[in-house]
């Protein structure tokens, strides 16, 4: 998998176990640096933080602090096809 692949899989697998519904969405607080994420993830600090800023841009992925807001998790899901 590529590693926007990869990064959408870690933020479904949050949601799914450790997120809450918010405003019609869903919301998950992780408590990871940008460069942790990237570790778990495979990928470097600035790619991962590239596709974050891209996942933002496009509307599926609000970030604030440590919570990661998806309006939608089923448009984050096809975000790598886009």
């Amino acid at each position: 998998k590529d590693v926007t692949q990869r990064l959408i899989d870690f933020f479904l697998y949050e949601l799914r176990h450790n997120g809450r519904t918010l405003h019609g969405g869903r919301a998950v607080e992780i408590d990871l640096t940008m460069e942790q994420l990237s570790a778990v993830v495979g990928a470097s600090r600035q790619t991962v933080s590239t596709i974050v800023n891209q996942m933002q841009k496009a509307g599926v992925l609000q970030k604030a602090g440590k919570d990661y807001f998806i309006p939608n998790p089923a448009i984050l899901k096809e975000f790598s096809n886009c």
